[in-house]
């Protein structure tokens, strides 16, 4: 299960979110974020597979079903182009290229991340913090209080799981399996986003099911032989409220999460326990009710409750009592560059109009400073005010004749680079300058601009744009340029995405609030555009698509 920073870190988003302003606000939210990566640890757990994080559900589930087999014996139908789409622009790796599998992946995923990026730490604090959704990862929820509270969640994850099996079943009185239903799901793909799909039922269902139960071996302690639960685990009350253990039981411990090396203790029941549900399901004896009694008996078998262990006895002196309960894992545990990246992200989509205010304040700042008069001679003072004014336009004049001459000429050409990281994309542009007015230049730009995934480390063509580039210099200050510049033309797609053909073309439009030109000599200006917002939007009709992009930009323009 991805567990959320834990509570500092949730709170420092809320303060984001509610977009707390001012340098103290600043302060403290860097002070608490250094705070939280000096204690983040990497930790490994039942992960979804991430660019930072290994595919533990992913793998358990993929080997389940293959010890199990399909309903029937049957075997999974070839994938069509629509599949094939979704395939390419997942953000984790697929064992088998069929439409089955591709939805029972999808969701054991989908009880961790819905349809959202799982770098996405608001939605994901929505997810694991919802008190309603702690049965889906087989947690205690707020209720289950004392002993008795580890028999109530135990009963409440079983209850998830058979209710996820009766819609994989269908609503339907056949005790026919239909393989073709489909249901409707967000998901997060890699570049198309977060996008509606129709998946098959069965295996989506089939996926949420077993996560929940993949999870009890995770957020339990267990009797290492019988494999019977001593207590269940409290993430709300336990990790981000403090309960109290004796009656909130023990609260979730990230070192239990681990699938690597030597969590054989864990995975390995863990996935015969995932396909003996599967097989259970898959039997058609008895029809639909036989399919689900046979799966209550499975779940009954491998969630059976030792009495007798509470806090007074350290849960029947279960080892992994003593183990931190550090709650610093993302996705089921990440490093700290993971946990930087969760909290910069949102940080800097909420504070782009303080940085354009900053960078403003900056250079008008440097500007000063770099034409700041020389410290004043006491003889000043007894000078008349004409002559003092003379003397201080003199070594201002000397300023001036040391900074670069002003680029005067009209026509020009423009190479830049840059990238985003909010959605991750790189860019290279070329195109020609005309200046026809003093305040305002004019563009032409050919730009390429191929995407990349920090959650999923994938890339992609992106795509390629044609667009006019309107300058307006809004102050000068010796020869330093402060600018904006919006942007308008055409773009074109290079790859196919689900709904979104390649080759597809749309507008383009962008608008840098902000930007500083820099002369480098009499034929070269250095341009720095800190905050430039682009949107590609290849499609517009039918379900539109757009890719926006919150970049840094550098660029030279020559003036020969």
């Amino acid at each position: 299960m991805p567990v959320a920073l834990g509570r500092t870190v949730t709170n420092i988003c809320s303060q984001v979110q509610r977009g707390a302003s001012g340098c103290a606000s600043h302060v403290t939210a860097a002070l608490a974020l250094a705070g939280v990566l000096a204690l983040t640890r990497p930790a490994a757990a039942f992960e979804i597979e991430t660019s930072y994080t290994s595919g533990c559900h992913e793998q358990i589930t993929a080997d389940a079903i293959a010890s199990a087999g399909w309903p029937d014996g049957r075997e999974p139908p070839a994938a069509g182009e629509t599949d094939q789409r979704i395939m390419d622009d997942l953000p984790f790796a697929l064992p088998s290229g069929d439409p089955w599998t591709l939805a029972l992946l999808i969701g054991v995923r989908h009880n961790d991340i819905g349809g959202s990026d799982p770098f996405d730490l608001p939605a994901l604090s929505q997810i694991h913090d919802d008190p309603d959704r702690q049965s889906d990862h087989c947690l205690r929820r707020i209720e289950d209080d004392g002993e008795a509270g580890d028999a109530t969640a135990l009963a409440a994850c079983r209850d998830f799981i058979l209710a996820e099996l009766a819609l994989a079943l269908g609503e339907g009185g056949s005790d026919e399996i239909d393989m073709s239903a489909t249901v409707a799901v967000e998901v997060h793909l890699t570049f198309r986003g977060r996008t509606e799909l129709e998946l098959a039922a069965y295996p989506f269902h089939l996926g949420r099911a077993v996560h929940a139960l993949e999870d009890s071996y995770t957020h339990t302690f267990r009797e290492p032989d019988s494999e019977k639960v001593r207590t269940v685990l409290n993430w709300i009350e336990g990790n981000l409220e403090g309960g109290d253990p004796a009656r909130d039981g023990h609260p979730h411990v990230a070192a239990l999460d681990g699938c690597g090396d030597g969590d054989e203790l864990r995975v390995v029941p863990a996935t015969g326990a995932a396909a003996e549900l599967m097989a259970a399901v898959a039997d058609p004896a008895g029809g639909k009710a036989g399919r689900l009694e046979r799966a209550a008996r499975v779940l009954e078998l491998h969630t059976q409750q030792q009495p007798g262990c509470t806090v007074d006895n350290d849960w029947c002196d279960a080892p992994e009592a003593s183990l931190s309960t550090s709650s610093c894992a993302v996705t089921g545990g990440s490093s700290r560059r993971l946990a930087a990246l969760l909290f910069l992200l949102p940080l800097l989509r909420r504070r782009r109009a303080g940085l354009a205010v900053l960078l403003a304040s900056l250079v008008a700042a440097g500007s000063a400073r770099a034409q700041e008069q020389a410290p004043a001679d006491p003889k000043d003072e007894a000078k008349p005010p004409a002559a003092q004014t003379e003397r201080a336009l003199d070594r201002e004049e000397k300023v001036i004749e040391q900074l670069p001459d002003v680029v005067e000429r009209t026509w020009g050409a423009s190479l830049a680079a840059g990238g985003a990281f909010d959605r991750g994309a790189a860019m290279a542009s070329a195109g020609l300058r005309w200046n026809p007015w003093d305040t305002v230049g004019l563009g032409l730009d050919l730009e390429y601009n191929p995407w990349f995934s920090i959650s999923a480390g994938d890339m992609a063509p992106g795509v390629t744009s044609l667009y006019v580039p309107v300058i307006w210099r809004l102050k000068r200050f010796g020869t330093w340029e402060l600018r904006t510049t919006a942007y308008a033309g055409a773009t074109m797609m290079l790859f196919d995405l689900v709904g979104v053909d390649r080759g597809a073309i749309g507008p383009f439009v962008g608008w840098n609030p902000l930007g500083l030109a820099l002369p480098l000599g009499p034929d070269f200006k250095l341009v720095v555009k800190p905050g430039d917002i682009a949107v590609a939007a290849p499609q517009v009709t039918g379900i539109p698509f757009y890719y926006h992009q919150y970049r840094f930009t550098v660029g030279v323009e020559w003036y020969p």
